[in-house]
């Protein structure tokens, strides 16, 4: 007796994204001045500051990755080396940029490296 098997296919996708974090990441990428934390959870992250009083503010929050985020760290702007392409001049950083920046690295073969900062006339960040 032949029994004909079928494979199964499941087909699985997050319909809710999950809550948890998996990691915390201490980095200035607003500015000098301003204590900043990164909540990284698996698909957004979260940017809170460290307030006069110790505490965490939340100030923002960025959800429109297409992928997973598989890790996170953060690059100061002081220890990256000047890149010089040949016949060219070198590439100076922009004097706008904060003293560090948050690169993720995701399910994908993808980075992203990110900053923040305030908008001048309604104090959103972007």
């Amino acid at each position: 007796m032949s029994m004909n098997h079928n494979p199964i296919h499941v087909l699985a996708t997050q319909i809710v994204p999950s809550s948890e974090i998996l990691f915390i990441v201490p980095a200035r990428i607003r500015s000098n001045h301003q204590d900043d934390v990164v909540f990284v959870h698996s698909t957004y992250i979260e940017l809170y500051e460290v307030n006069s009083e110790g505490k965490l503010e939340f100030i923002t929050k960025k959800n429109n990755f297409d992928c997973n985020i598989l890790a996170a760290k953060v690059l100061q702007l002081s220890d990256m080396p000047t890149v010089k392409q040949e016949g060219s001049s070198a590439v100076q950083v922009d004097g706008d940029l904060p003293p560090q920046l948050l690169v993720l690295k995701f399910s994908i073969p993808q980075f992203t490296i990110l900053h923040a900062r305030s908008i001048a006339e309604t104090g959103a960040i972007r």
